[in-house]
């Protein structure tokens, strides 16, 4: 994937809005409740300061909407739970959380997908909710993998911030 391609991504998914993975968007939300616990949070710690910046310049500023699920939105509660300040995390999340579009799918239908026991619920949640409408932006190479041969459109977090960080 070139900076051409990412480019063109960007401008074809501005306003119909993007789905951030669980990883990259708790990310986000431990940056704007405290950018210095980036590095010492386990779940956040294999971050930069400046891919948070770059996370919250995609999400703040880039895409008209940003849609998420429960479970993905259940994943960084259960994992963001593990700081020992989770009550005042959570404080601050409760109104983080607006700015998301959320929708839902019934389990037992995102079991019926073949991929199901490979990615598991919420990974296959994205998958249903992008259906080719949104663009899907993870860090999760093997996700990657299976949405790029479905023809659904994802970004690898790594491209976009070696594309970023180049500029």
């Amino acid at each position: 994937m070139n900076d051409t391609y990412v480019e063109y991504l960007l401008k074809e998914y501005r306003n119909k809005g993007a789905i951030i993975d669980t990883p990259l968007l708790l990310l986000y939300f431990i940056g704007k409740y405290d950018i210095n616990r980036i590095k010492t949070f386990k779940r956040t710690i294999i971050y930069s300061e400046e891919e948070f910046l770059i996370i919250c310049n995609l999400i703040l500023k880039h895409f008209s909407k940003i849609l998420t699920t429960p479970n993905i939105l259940t994943e960084i509660s259960n994992l963001s739970g593990q700081l020992p300040e989770k009550l005042k995390f959570y404080e601050k999340l409760k109104t983080e959380i607006n700015i998301l579009d959320e929708k839902y799918f019934p389990s037992k239908i995102l079991c019926d997908n073949e991929k199901f026991s490979e990615f598991g619920l919420t990974d296959i949640s994205i998958k249903f909710l992008a259906n080719k409408e949104y663009l899907i932006i993870t860090d999760d190479l093997p996700f990657v993998n299976f949405l790029e041969n479905k023809k659904i459109p994802v970004m690898n977090w790594n491209h976009i911030k070696t594309m970023t960080f180049a500029h």
